[in-house]
């Protein structure tokens, strides 16, 4: 079989036969999912990526010679994989967001439209399963100092804390 799987409606395997084409798998998926935001898909075939595809010249251009012919065990991920994380405190939109794969506390905060002017960033809090730490991302922000940008997973919390005022 050939597996779909990321922004269709239909994850799963579906059947292979000789000249199976993309644009053939991707209709046995019932197309792409509404919030498919990268317009790609990546072809694994033998564990490794054979080739990506851009789905916008393939489907919205008509670009036939994107139409790759699949191979029986290939798997196919359309769009970015993507984890979802909490971003809270004192930030200007708090909430869940799903950021890419290998995305980090920086890229999570920046959709959370980065921090209120409350906000501590040198003590920047963050959760991953049972780990806690503190981050300074000011080191990030001023310093260039990239190693304090921990790559988030699925399910971690980012908290940016009040400042403390000295009285």
């Amino acid at each position: 079989g050939v597996t779909l799987l990321g922004q269709v409606h239909k994850p799963g395997t579906y059947p292979w036969h000789e000249d199976l084409r993309l644009l053939e798998a991707l209709m046995l998926a019932e197309g792409l999912a509404a919030e498919t935001e990268s317009q790609t898909a990546r072809i694994l075939r033998s564990g490794k990526t054979s080739s990506v595809i851009d789905l916008e010249r393939l489907l919205r251009n008509g670009d036939l010679e994107l139409n790759a012919v699949l191979e029986a065990g290939d798997i196919v991920i359309v769009g970015t994989p993507r984890v979802k994380v909490s971003v809270l405190g004192q930030v200007i939109k708090p909430g869940n967001y799903n950021i890419p794969s290998g995305g980090t506390v920086f890229d999570a905060l920046t959709q959370a439209g980065g921090p209120t002017d409350k906000g501590d960033i040198n003590h920047t809090e963050v959760v991953q399963g049972s780990k806690r730490q503190v981050l300074n991302l000011w080191k990030v922000l001023w310093e260039g100092d990239t190693s304090v940008n921990t790559t988030l997973s699925d399910g971690d919390v980012v908290f940016v804390p009040p400042q403390k005022r000295a009285y």
